[in-house]
């Protein structure tokens, strides 16, 4: 099957997720480097509204986890 660019434009923002998730993951695990976090959970909450975004936008569901997980990353750095 043949990929759009409208499909490999959503997998490039999924693949952004991903890598946000794992850049967090990573971060938890060194308490030395808070700003480090910071700036991890800012850039995965960045990650999250650009994804549903571009759901919303071509009118795909957005899984409810999808929209839990941005909800808990807005409260944790609310800017």
């Amino acid at each position: 099957m043949h990929e759009t660019s409208n499909d490999v434009a959503l997998s490039m923002l999924r693949e952004r997720v991903r890598s946000a998730r794992d850049e967090v993951a990573l971060r938890r695990q060194d308490p030395g480097r808070r700003d480090d976090l910071g700036r991890a959970h800012l850039e995965l909450r960045r990650s999250l509204e650009a994804l549903v975004h571009e759901l919303e936008q071509r009118r795909l569901p957005v899984p409810y986890a999808l929209h839990a997980e941005l909800r808990l990353h807005q409260d944790i750095d609310p800017r």
